[in-house]
């Protein structure tokens, strides 16, 4: 492979000309088809010096391309034309002339803009072309300091850790990698973790598998090497058992050791009971994290009481062990000392009782995203008092459905109390159908009168009435062989006699634009969104999950794309205008 200062890429094995005439004979122009096509054109094309021949052939292709897109009237061959004089053009560029600093920033630009798992791609492009490209790379600590353990990839990360060097470090680890590594008779990383415990001269057994508790324990011990530099620890694990070992580690920090930790995230996937009788540390052993802005915590048990953090902008905890949960005057500490708190999870956190006495709630002006879920309603009541949010714009709901619960005070309590709220996510909620209930959400749902986006999932039909001020139960909607027409807007709770000309009230949410849906009806939703386009305030958008989509008709597609634009939404993708809000 060609290493020198005038290396480019030239076709091998075809005419160049094919390659324009080809891409304009396509019958379907469109960008993510022309990409593709473009990309496998120049997976034929090798590295290599060109000859002065060769670069005149370039220019004079160039250039004719460049004549085509200045006299094409058609928008489409324009397009193509244009896409492949950049194709073309770019190889005359001579990046290995340009400032090893611009070529880094180049390479930063490609490699950081990508998804985290497509980062690993971008890197081996980079490393991998030249000599030269290959020690810009691996000089610039900064290319290398995301990394990320997954699977069987545990000897790659460390390679990066190694070039990160002294540049702050994003670690993200997730608990597949120590199975993987545990069972890979192969690997590297094993064998030495299998050395270093034969080697331990205060081991007094024989150690005949190296169990993933093993190899986490190495990982993180070689990892925190760097302490100083870490400024993203994000850590998945199986059981909350492996949880304590993170602490017990984290609790070797000195008081200077974690001045650069700016995000902390711990997840336990099977949170089991915990005995009581368990020994849990605090975080960082009760040293302050200065730069912390960021912590998240779940099914994993930690001591509060001797945890002290301050001024953070996210604070997510959810499904926290009885006997080693955060309690109410933790939580009000923690929040009267981040004033600049932005974010706020808590689900499913049953130890906030309230105390003897009566306090003052605190007030979260700059608290932009809040979402509260997995309580019975009294708690869910008691939370919500202990706080103010005038500015909150993202307000979620979700999992209040405990059997036998009336949750209808605490949305009379939600009543006016976020009037700025632009996005609601509602899911798995249940609430009683009678008429003094379904009063008091739709009283709630009109106290947002910014509502621009909307996400519903595991919703019952009822809800979609509340947006029509129906207070009476919606006959036949969710019963088997029920008439699903009733879900028409034109009954409301300011019933007309039938002689009076008196137009139906405007829906609730008249500004909201986007609907996100999961886990619905399918047939409700396209009622639900000519309804309110019939009584002047429809929607933009619709983004269904796939299950919804697949189980649409061409009928119910074209009710639906006359009035809006229909998205299919893939799982974990989510949308540009819920984004928009982050």
């Amino acid at each position: 492979m060609a290493t020198t200062q005038g290396l480019h890429l030239y076709p091998v094995g075809r005419d160049p000309n094919d390659v324009h005439e080809a891409a304009l004979g396509l019958e379907l122009i469109d960008r993510d088809g022309l990409h593709i096509y473009i990309s496998q054109t120049i997976d034929l094309w090798e590295p290599g010096v060109l000859c002065s021949d060769q670069r005149d052939h370039i220019v004079v292709v160039g250039q004719l391309v460049l004549d085509e897109v200045q006299r094409t009237e058609d928008s489409d061959e324009r397009a193509v034309a244009s896409y492949f004089h950049r194709l073309w053009s770019f190889r005359l560029f001579r990046i290995n002339d340009l400032p090893t600093e611009i070529v880094s920033i180049i390479f930063h630009d490609v490699v950081h803009r990508e998804y985290p798992r497509d980062r690993l791609s971008a890197l081996l492009h980079v490393s991998w072309t030249c000599k030269k490209w290959r020690d810009i790379a691996v000089c610039d600590s900064t290319l290398w300091n995301k990394i990320y353990f997954r699977g069987g990839q545990i000897e790659q990360a460390l390679v990066w850790f190694e070039r990160a060097r002294h540049a702050p470090l994003d670690i993200v680890i997730e608990s597949s990698v120590f199975a993987f590594a545990a069972a890979d008779e192969h690997s590297e990383y094993s064998a030495s973790v299998d050395d270093s415990i034969d080697e331990d001269p205060d081991s007094t057994s024989v150690v005949t598998e190296i169990s993933p508790e093993a190899l986490m324990r190495a990982l993180l011990q070689h990892l925190f090497t760097k302490r100083e530099t870490i400024r993203l620890l994000d850590i998945q694990l199986n059981d909350w058992q492996e949880s304590l070992l993170v602490f017990h580690l984290l609790g070797t920090f000195g008081p200077l050791d974690a001045r650069t930790l700016q995000s902390f995230q711990l997840r336990v996937a099977e949170a089991d009971a915990v005995p009581a009788v368990t020994i849990a540390e605090p975080f960082l052993g009760g040293h302050i994290a200065p730069s912390l802005t960021r912590f998240a915590l779940e099914g994993a048990p930690m001591n509060w009481g001797r945890s002290v953090m301050e001024n953070l902008t996210t604070f997510d905890i959810k499904t926290l062990p009885v006997a080693h949960s955060i309690d109410i005057h933790c939580l009000r500490e923690i929040l009267s000392k981040s004033p600049r708190l932005q974010r706020l999870s808590v689900y499913g956190i049953t130890t906030l009782h309230p105390p003897a006495t009566r306090m003052a709630p605190i007030e979260l002006e700059h608290l932009h995203t809040l979402m509260i879920g997995d309580f019975l309603c009294d708690v869910a009541i008691f939370l919500l008092s202990q706080l103010t949010a005038p500015n909150l714009a993202v307000l979620m709901v979700v999992y209040l459905c405990a059997g036998g619960e009336e949750y209808a005070p605490l949305f009379e309590q939600l009543t006016s109390a976020f009037p700025k709220v632009q996005s609601l996510t509602t899911s798995s909620i249940r609430f009683c159908s009678s008429p003094t209930a379904l009063s008091s959400m739709i009283q709630w749902l009109e106290s947002m009168l910014l509502l621009t986006y909307l996400r519903v999932a595991d919703v019952p039909p009822e809800f979609f009435g509340l947006f029509f001020r129906r207070i009476h139960p919606i006959d036949g909607v969710g019963n088997e062989g029920g008439d699903h027409s009733s879900l028409d807007a034109s009954e409301s709770v300011d019933t007309v006699p039938d002689g009076d000309a008196a137009p139906a009230p405007a829906p609730v949410a008249p500004l909201l634009k986007t609907l996100d849906c999961e886990a619905v009806e399918p047939h409700i939703i396209v009622q639900w969104v000519v309804d309110r386009a019939s009584l002047g305030t429809p929607l933009s958008k619709v983004y269904a999950s796939e299950e919804i989509f697949d189980n649409y008709d061409q009928t119910d597609s074209e009710r639906l794309t006359s009035i809006c634009i229909l998205s299919k939404l893939d799982y974990g993708v989510r949308p540009e205008e819920d984004l928009a809000y982050m």
